[in-house]
């Protein structure tokens, strides 16, 4: 049985329990097969990208951390490409914030910044939606996108509609849908006593625009 076992915490357990051979999507799993998306590699090599442009005063706006492994993982990669450059850590810069309608959390992260005078150059947008709101309401404040703030974004499922152009980071969803599918068929019928646990990560990477 393939699951996103994110939101419903002791799924997988009863599921085991009941003899299903679970095959995990979109989290790391210690204790049942998994197929995952590098997330701390998101934000890490979204953040290396605006460094490359010469960005040195780079927020994060992301979900909150405590909700969901995945926005922890990508603070933990922005601040690791941060040390990478030598790059002090500003708490000012870092962001969270959720809405029902992704892109008002992006609008009001963006807000913040800009209301409490904090200095910035670019942004690395948690989703394509919070990059969205966000350079809409940066625009709205007087900031010349991408002249005066750069945005990257991660997930790449609609920064293609974005005006300006958007760079975003690649999250593999769809080859980590049909790996998991793959693998559960394939071990399907074997003998639980020879099965192995398998962790499988899958690797994000930048998609340019612009």
């Amino acid at each position: 049985m393939v699951v996103e076992p994110s939101f419903m915490p002791g799924l997988v357990e009863r599921l085991k329990k009941n003899g299903c051979n679970v095959w995990a999507i979109n989290e790391p799993r210690k204790e049942c097969n998994c197929v995952f998306v590098d997330q701390e590699e998101s934000g890490y090599v979204a953040t290396r990208h605006l460094i490359g442009k010469g960005r040195r005063r780079i927020a994060l706006l992301n979900g909150p951390v405590e909700a969901y492994w995945g926005f922890a993982a990508k603070l933990t990669g922005y601040q690791r490409a941060l040390a990478e450059a030598s790059l002090s850590p500003d708490a000012a810069l870092v962001r969270q914030a959720f809405s029902p309608i992704d892109s008002e959390a992006g609008r009001e992260m963006m807000r913040g910044l800009i209301n409490d005078g904090v200095a910035f150059d670019g942004v690395v947008a948690a989703s394509d939606s919070k990059a969205i709101g966000a350079m809409a309401q940066a625009a709205e404040m007087g900031r010349r996108v991408p002249d005066d703030v750069a945005f990257i974004s991660i997930d790449n499922t609609i920064a293609d509609q974005a005006d300006p152009p958007l760079p975003s980071v690649e999250l593999p969803f769809a080859d980590m849908g049909r790996q998991a599918v793959t693998r559960a068929l394939e071990g399907a019928g074997r003998a639980k006593s020879v099965s192995i646990i398998q962790q499988i990560r899958l690797q994000p990477f930048v998609v340019e625009r612009g």
